[in-house]
This record gives structure tokens, sequence and C-alpha cells, in this order.
């Protein structure tokens, strides 16, 4: 059976099976989901921005695009705004938990990442799965190009529609998710106290730049210290060799 086409692993990219269109890698296509997916699978759809990142800075510059008019230049757009700005991803950790409860109660358990967003987005999800270390949660990202209810209907092909849960902070993405799902199995994502997230992140950044600084300080302190060190004791050897 083929699998899913995986990045390799070239110290940027997370090797994780990717299913979408538009792509400044190849992935599989996004109909080719289900070649991961076994009759008897539990899979759990889990959406990305504001959901899994809490960070809304990715939805509210992604509303400015012309993505159907203008694919191309929106994605150059998408990448370059990427990598000139912090995104300050926040990691929802409730959801994290949700994920680990999911795969820890549900046999055969399949979690992927679940985003309207195309492949123009797929670095912004790396850079957060390596930032937090959760890319071992995650059987595969699935980049859907506004067309998030397509991959479910590709993934009920393979397993009921009662095997399929969903976790997003869409109102429109839920309503469309219960017309083919349960409705138990669809939950309308309100979040943590984002506001409190975001002063928790920016509290965890200056702690983290002050130890950097902290530990430049000191290893410059501690070069300076040897260098005088070792200049101490070159001036005793000269002077016992004047002796």
């Amino acid at each position: 059976m083929p699998t899913a086409y995986c990045p390799p692993d070239d110290g940027g990219l997370i090797p994780i099976p990717v299913f979408g269109t538009y792509a400044i890698v190849t992935p599989r296509a996004l109909d080719q989901i289900v070649w991961t997916i076994e009759p008897n699978d539990n899979v759990f759809l889990v959406d990305y921005d504001q959901t899994l990142n809490a960070c809304d800075k990715n939805d509210d510059f992604a509303a400015g695009l012309d993505w159907k008019n203008q694919h191309s230049k929106a994605g150059l757009q998408n990448v370059m705004f990427l990598h000139e700005h912090d995104q300050a991803h926040i990691l929802n950790f409730d959801i994290k938990k949700k994920i680990e409860q999911f795969r820890s109660t549900r046999p055969n358990p399949k979690v992927f990442i679940w985003t309207a967003r195309s492949l123009e987005m797929l670095a912004d999800i790396q850079i957060l799965l390596k930032s937090y270390k959760i890319a071992e949660l995650f059987d595969g990202i699935i980049c859907c190009d506004g067309k998030k209810k397509k991959a479910i209907e590709f993934i009920e092909k393979q397993t009921r529609a009662e095997n399929i849960f969903v976790v997003d902070n869409s109102i429109r993405n839920c309503k469309e998710a219960r017309e083919i799902l349960p409705s138990e199995n669809v939950e309308l994502y309100i979040g943590e106290n984002l506001e409190q997230l975001r002063k928790q992140n920016v509290k965890l950044r200056r702690r983290n730049n002050q130890i950097s600084i902290d530990y430049r300080v000191m290893r410059t302190t501690c070069s300076v210290a040897c260098i005088l060190l070792g200049a101490v004791i070159v001036q005793k050897i000269i002077h016992r060799f004047k002796k």
C-alpha cells in the first residue's frame, strides 16, 4: 500500500506525513489521506489557528490574502510573512491534553492537524511542533486550502463517521462537520484565557531572554578571567626564568 509523503528531515521540516494542495513541498494529494487510515481507526482532527496554536496572527493575515484569484502571489506573501515576523506561537495546553487523552483511551488512534490553510502555512506549523516538541502526537498534517469538510469526507470513506472526532474554534467549521459526523463528536473550542496565555508567554520569553543574556555575560566573564589568569601564569613563568 502506498505511504504518505514525508518531507526529508533536513534540520528544517519535521518528517511527518503532509497532505494538501499548493505547496513549497510536494505532498500527497488531499484525497490520498485515506491511505493512512484503516477501517477501525479512531481519527481526531485538530484545528490549528486559535485551537492548537492560540495565536490569531495567522488568521488575521490570511484573511487579507486573495487565495482564490492570486494563489502564487498570496503564497509568496505568506512565506515572506512567516520568515519576517515573530509569530508568537502559543500552545493551548488543554488541546495537548485532549490529544494525549485521545491517544491513551481510543483504540487505533490517529491524530491530524486539520487546517484550512494551504501548504504555504506548513512552515508555521512546523515551527510550533518543534518549539513545543509535540510532533510525536500527530500522524500527519492536512492543509485543506479552505476545504476542511472535504478532508472529513475523504476520511469517512475509510472509517465510520462515529470514529471521527473534530475540535475547532470556528462555528461554521463545526456546523459543516456535524453534517457528516455525530454531533457529540464535534467540539466547538472556546479555549483557555488567551490574554492570560499571551501574558504568560511574554513572561516566558522575557525570562528566556534574560537567561540568554546572563549566560552570555557569564561566559564572557569566564573567558576574560581565564585570559587574565593565563597572563598572570605566563608572567610568573617568565619571572622564574629571569631569575
